[in-house]
């Protein structure tokens, strides 16, 4: 007698999109946010994680790594867009994620981080504009020499969503010009 299997029903892509609150543009990403959000949000089961946020999280992880939802912005635009935070081992990460409307991932990047070294910390700040324009602000503090940031340390950088969910990354001087 054959044995049966049973099978856990595949999570579809409004499953996905339900589990993110939604947000208007603009958006303030610190490191206070990620407090809030385990205030709110519940983790993702496995099933959905698998489906949709390891496939759009493309930076490598460990077996320390752990997802939760952020937010999702709706656009009039033809695509969705949500943020997620990874946490790993001595940092964390915001993470943007375009889908087209059937689910199918358009572009990802990271918006807004932390890492902590042996001797240092980076850490950034993000503002996502209501035009689709991301600021980026991004400093290093030397543990060694100083518990405060310096602004000579500080690199600035931008994202655009395009109106087709592409996500391109803008140097200060290319964006500025």
């Amino acid at each position: 007698m054959a044995k049966k299997t049973s099978q856990l029903p595949q999570p579809t892509y409004q499953d996905y999109l339900e589990r993110f609150p939604e947000v208007e543009l603009p958006v303030i990403i610190t490191d206070a946010l990620q407090r809030e959000l385990e205030k709110v949000n519940k983790p993702f089961p496995e099933l959905i994680q698998h489906a949709f946020v390891e496939k759009a999280d493309r930076w490598p992880r460990d077996e320390f790594t752990e997802y939760l939802p952020g937010f999702k912005v709706t656009t009039d635009k033809n695509f969705d867009a949500v943020v997620f935070w990874k946490a790993g081992l001595m940092s964390y990460e915001y993470i943007l994620a375009t889908y087209s409307p059937k689910g199918e991932l358009i572009s990802s990047e990271i918006i807004a981080k932390m890492n902590v070294g042996k001797n240092s910390i980076a850490q950034s700040a993000t503002v996502i504009s209501a035009d689709w324009i991301i600021y980026v602000v991004e400093g290093q503090l030397d543990l060694a020499e100083t518990d405060e940031f310096d602004p000579a340390n500080t690199v600035s950088y931008n994202f655009e969503v395009l109106p087709s969910g592409e996500i391109i990354k803008y140097g200060e001087e290319e964006f500025l010009s």
